[in-house]
C-alpha cells in the first residue's frame, strides 16, 4: 500500500487587520494495491482558504470571515468511503461566510 496523507496549515499573514490562512489537505498517492475486498482509488489533492477581519460596529468587535474548502472544485473520492461502489463524489467547492456577533451580558 503506498498512500501518503498531507495536512497543512499554512498562516499567510495579516494585511492591514485581514487574516488569511492555507489549507492543503489530500491523498498523494492512488492506492492501487486494494485488499481482496477494497477496490482501488485515485490520489487527490485539495485546497482550501480561510480568510477572516475584525471591524468595529457600535463599539463593539465583529469578526467577519469566509471559508472555501476545495478551491479547485475537485472530484475525488475517499478510500474508505461507503459510497465509492455507487460511483459518488465527495463533497464539492463549500463557501462558508461567517458573522461572529458578541452578546454582552454584565453581572
Amino acid at each position: 500500500m503506498r498512500r501518503l496523507m498531507l495536512v497543512a496549515f499554512i498562516f499567510l499573514g495579516t494585511l492591514q487587520g485581514m487574516q488569511a490562512q492555507n489549507t492543503l489537505k489530500g491523498t498523494i498517492l492512488a492506492k492501487d494495491h486494494p485488499s481482496r475486498f477494497e477496490s482501488p482509488t485515485e490520489g487527490y489533492f485539495l485546497m482550501g482558504l480561510n480568510l477572516g477581519t475584525q471591524v468595529s460596529i457600535a463599539s463593539r468587535q465583529v469578526h467577519l470571515g469566509v471559508t472555501v474548502n476545495n478551491l479547485f472544485d475537485v472530484k475525488y473520492t475517499d478510500h474508505l468511503s461507503t459510497l465509492k461502489n455507487l460511483q459518488y463524489n465527495n463533497m464539492g467547492r463549500n463557501i462558508i461566510f461567517r458573522i461572529l456577533l458578541p452578546f454582552g451580558y454584565s453581572l
